[in-house]
């Protein structure tokens, strides 16, 4: 693409004095909505996010009054949208390989290097369809309430943002969008994991059918092909591809409407990231997938072996509870405590400190993933039980974060694709999933949902995280759903709700154990109160009474027998009653037979 020589447009001085107004009103007058970002920066002011954007004189003018100096950003919205590209030259490049045409001129902005310009195009009746697009190290695509730093503003590194050209804004072309939807869909699946759009036997599931569908008509509509052609040839691939296949007429939909798209030429491949990238190599008409090859490793193979040890990242009393690359669950009743309980291990975890018996190994990286409580309440939350120098080591996600604001849904693979971007990003070692029913949508009887979830929750461990899921209780004090919810756990943490316990008297729970996998010896049935906040635990009336028994010279047997229950409970309710400091080892040890 051609750019025009820089030069600053009439309408924005390249002075870094000019007011926020200063800048923004010219952006006004062109017909875009801002909002206020910092000065020097490209973070909002204070909490005016995307959502907040204007043309409103009223509103630009309080914002003059609250923050002078600000830079100003331009937010994609029902009229106009963003190509933001990274690196011009190569991406002007793949552009021309996958689409035959060269960028087109439309008003363009740059910040400090014309090589990441801002590309202004009217939105089309395409891009409504389509979310926000994004390859690293090439483009962005800002379709819906995104923002970048507009004309006028001053680059963190003190340059001026500008206008290369004084164009009009032109719709954006069905070939670009047909184009960038490639380029996205190329790199994501280069990077998928299994745990995505796709199970174990490679089928497409619900969820990435109609995406991928679609990009695999985009391949096959040449302009040419008449409809009974590539509707025969979609629905091959539907039978093949997909488990379950999509419903007939969505598939004559795809068709359709993959028609009235600019015919897709790719021509060479391109391999994005590579050291010749924009150079073409040769790719078949058709690609085949590659055929599988699976080998085995006998038990002394494997026993030679040098597999790096698994961390502990969580001990109690000396028993390993959690270790990295681990799937865990607290399980609790609704109002039991489980946030609660989760903010205070994440404060711990992150502080390498101790909650309760249990210490933390190190200080270490927690995401703390929430889909229950209003962002408001989330926060008193966390300033109530993360401590002030833990909470750098504390991030949070909440759907009031998202723009827009939307549930999350972890069984998506869009939804899971975000997340594992983000846990690279914050360098993540522990994850908190608050809760199961909130963060991956669907039917917790259904034997699917399950096999969906353990994917998703598998690739997770895979990446080297210790996963702390939150689930509920029902009425019945079992869990919700089918027992396939705990296959996958290594550790399952039961909050039992306490008899005669009631919504408003404060944190109060038993704390057990449904599963070890480790088969570590970890201590169970004790009580948890939060006072004036501080946690503590307490014995409970049963370790209490067996160790009034046992101060009596009562044996293990004759314990079970007064409390009508096993010896194996007996022996656990002494050893109870010995780590509450209710019975002395010297007392124990002279009434352990078996009478």
């Amino acid at each position: 693409m051609s750019m025009m020589d820089p030069k600053l447009s009439e309408d924005i001085a390249s002075d870094a004095c000019l007011t926020f107004l200063d800048r923004a009103v010219p952006l006004i007058e062109r017909g875009f909505e801002v909002i206020p970002i910092l000065p020097k920066e490209k973070r909002p002011c204070g909490s005016y996010g995307p959502l907040s954007r204007t043309r409103d004189g009223a509103t630009i003018q309080s914002w003059q009054e609250q923050f002078p100096q600000a830079n100003v950003a331009i937010v994609s919205n029902d009229e106009f949208c963003i190509l933001e590209s990274d690196d011009l030259a190569q991406f002007a490049q793949l552009i021309k390989n996958v689409t035959g045409n060269d960028l087109p001129q439309t008003l363009t902005a740059c910040g400090s290097s014309e090589n990441r310009p801002h590309f202004f195009f009217e939105q089309s009746k395409l891009t409504h369809n389509v979310g926000n697009l994004k390859v690293p190290g090439l483009f962005e695509c800002r379709f819906h309430n995104q923002y970048v730093v507009g004309p006028g503003s001053v680059h963190p590194n003190g340059s001026i943002y500008r206008f290369l050209n004084d164009s009009p804004v032109i719709p954006i072309p069905d070939w670009l969008v047909s184009g960038l939807v490639h380029l996205a869909q190329a790199q994501k699946t280069e990077r998928r994991n299994p745990s995505g759009s796709r199970n174990l036997d490679g089928k497409v599931v619900e969820g990435g059918r109609h995406y991928e569908l679609f990009s695999a008509l985009g391949k096959q509509w040449n302009g040419e092909r008449e409809f009974e052609e590539l509707l025969e040839w979609a629905r091959a691939w539907n039978e093949h591809n997909c488990e379950p296949p999509m419903e007939d007429s969505r598939v004559v939909n795809d068709v359709r409407d993959i028609m009235k798209l600019t015919p897709h030429v790719p021509g060479p491949k391109v391999v994005l990231g590579s050291p010749g990238a924009g150079q073409p190599t040769e790719q078949p008409a058709e690609p085949t997938q590659p055929k599988e090859t699976w080998s085995s490793m006998s038990v002394n193979e494997l026993a030679l072996m040098d597999i790096p040890d698994r961390n502990a990242i969580v001990c109690e009393n000396g028993a390993v509870l959690f270790y990295e690359a681990s799937i865990n669950q607290i399980l609790a009743w609704r109002g039991v405590g489980k946030t609660n309980f989760g903010l205070g291990l994440a404060d711990a975890i992150a502080g390498g400190g101790q909650l309760l018996d249990f210490k933390t190994d190190k200080p270490r990286q927690v995401l703390y993933v929430d889909g229950e409580l209003p962002l408001r309440q989330l926060q008193e939350r966390v300033q109530e039980r993360v401590q002030p120098h833990n909470r750098s080591k504390v991030q949070l996600l909440n759907p009031e974060m998202l723009t827009p604001v939307r549930g999350m849904n972890l069984l998506d693979p869009r939804d899971f694709d975000a997340l594992r971007d983000l846990v690279e990003r914050n360098r993540t070692e522990v994850l908190v999933l608050d809760s199961q029913n909130q963060l991956m949508k669907g039917d917790s009887n259904d034997p699917e949902f399950h096999e969906h979830r353990q994917e998703v929750l598998r690739a997770l461990r895979w990446m080297g995280l210790c996963v702390i899921e939150m689930h509920h209780t029902g009425k019945s004090g079992l869990q919700r759903g089918i027992s396939r919810n705990d296959d996958i756990l290594d550790v399952q943490i039961h909050l039992k709700k306490v008899a005669d316990w009631e919504a408003g008297d404060g944190l109060l729970f038993e704390l057990g154990y449904e599963k070890v996998r480790h088969a570590a010896a970890l201590t169970s049935g004790y009580l948890v109160t939060l006072e004036d906040g501080q946690w503590a635990k307490r014995a409970t009336d049963e370790v209490k009474a067996a160790a009034e028994l046992f101060q009596e010279g009562k044996t293990e047997r004759e314990v079970a027998r007064a409390l009508k229950c096993s010896n194996g409970k007996a022996h656990k309710l002494r050893n109870q009653a010995m780590k509450a400091g209710l019975l002395k080892p010297t007392i124990a040890l002279g009434v352990t037979g078996a009478g």
